[in-house]
């Protein structure tokens, strides 16, 4: 859902054979945020291509580590927004 919401895209689009199409989710990577829309943060597509990982070791831990690091997020956004209105 975050790699649609950022890129306006689905990570994977069908092939129109779902076979293939579950193969391919399981064994590669989708394109990189910044490929499709480089104007994303660095950080913010790292966070979505180890949130994709194919490889489960290589995945957040946990969903509370997901969410500690999303707060991280929230706390330099809103300063950046503010910076830019002034």
């Amino acid at each position: 859902t975050m790699y649609w919401v950022l890129t306006g895209r689905e990570p994977y689009p069908e092939s129109g054979s779902p076979v293939q199409d579950l193969h391919r989710r399981f064994t590669t990577a989708p394109p990189p945020v910044r490929l499709v829309r480089p104007e994303v943060p660095a950080e913010v597509s790292e966070l979505v291509e180890r949130l994709m990982a194919t490889d489960p070791d290589q995945r957040y831990p946990s969903a509370r580590t997901v969410a500690v690091t999303l707060t991280g997020f929230a706390h330099w956004l809103p300063i950046r927004a503010a910076a830019a209105e002034g």
